[in-house]
């Protein structure tokens, strides 16, 4: 059912925020862990709907600006 999986979208973002903050307020937090949560993010605004595609897409970018930023450090 659509309402169904609209609101376990809207609830998965709401903890996926939740998740972040906690990520980033805490030092020993894995980057991995954040680019994750990032990923995820976006992923649920854009199957939340159309109209959250520019919202996931800033998602979407963080978690590979973070991920590049990752790599570069191990390189």
């Amino acid at each position: 059912n659509e309402l169904k999986g609209e609101e376990n979208n809207t609830n998965a973002i709401k903890h996926y925020h939740e998740a972040l903050d906690i990520y980033t307020h805490n030092q020993t937090t894995e980057k991995r862990s954040i680019i994750n949560t990032l990923n995820n993010l976006g992923n649920a605004y854009r199957d939340l709907s159309e109209a959250n595609i520019p919202t996931a897409i800033e998602y979407l970018d963080r978690a590979l600006e973070l991920c590049n930023t990752q790599s570069t450090e191990q390189d």
